[in-house]
């Protein structure tokens, strides 16, 4: 996979690093591991040598995440053009910038057809977009309307989560089955509860074309909540119907 990227030489940051060498590697994957861990900032910077190597005497890679940054651009986690997540031993995510990064086919027979998204990401990234997942699919299997199993399937469908402004999550979307759902928020909506406060605010479900296009959550409370509701504090059920379903 990584040589049929084709790469020029970029600087490479590692912030996480949990793999198995081949027995004749002449990397110290303890060594790597002590360098992580006493690395200030968001991780250990290293050159395109230092990444060859790992590709080419890795035995496994089992929690690893790299970001590639041009080297012009300097030691700057915000201008990644590439990640490449390994997680648990049975994921793998590769995100390209195809703006510097040519997609040639190689690639798409290695990792199948791309999906589309306006950033690099991060696994804090992909950790959100699964909370997010959660919650969505929380709403859709409460949900009194038969035309949530769409939705559903759209929920399935979740590639990325962006948070454009605090609190509103832009999603893409594979592709999947389109609703017959009007442009804008969903009538029925879902209130959640925090820690703090027994009702916290909702959650908004935005749709665009039929899909769901982003997701908000407004509050109730004086200070924005620090986190977003988990998904068994959501209120899915009223002695209110109303409450429940055409709130707006």
């Amino acid at each position: 996979m990584f040589e049929s990227l084709n790469l020029t030489p970029l600087h490479w940051l590692v912030t996480e690093l949990d793999m198995v060498m081949q027995p004749s590697s002449t990397v110290d994957v303890h060594e790597w591991d002590r360098r992580l861990m006493a690395a200030s900032g968001p991780g250990l910077w290293f050159s395109h040598d230092e990444m060859l190597t790992l590709v080419q005497e890795n035995h496994q890679m089992i929690d690893c995440e790299f970001f590639g940054v041009p080297v012009a651009a300097g030691p700057d986690p915000a201008q990644a053009v590439l990640r490449i997540d390994f997680f648990d031993s049975t994921e793998v995510t590769v995100c390209i910038d195809g703006s510097v990064i040519e997609i040639s086919n190689a690639i798409e027979r290695a990792l199948g057809p791309a999906v589309a998204s306006h950033v690099v990401g991060s696994r804090e990234g992909d950790t959100t977009a699964h909370h997010i997942a959660a919650i969505l699919r929380t709403c859709f299997d409460a949900s009194q309307d038969p035309r949530a199993a769409l939705l559903r399937d759209q929920v399935e469908a979740v590639r990325t989560v962006d948070e454009s402004v605090p609190r509103i999550f832009d999603i893409v979307l594979a592709a999947a089955p389109r609703s017959d759902y009007a442009d804008g928020p969903l009538r029925w909506a879902v209130y959640y509860c925090s820690d703090e406060a027994p009702l916290a605010g909702e959650v908004l479900i935005w749709m665009l074309e039929g899909r769901i296009n982003f997701v908000e959550f407004p509050w109730f409370t004086t200070d924005m909540p620090a986190e977003l509701p988990r998904p068994d504090q959501l209120i899915l059920t009223s002695t209110d119907e109303d409450r429940v379903r055409d709130v707006r």
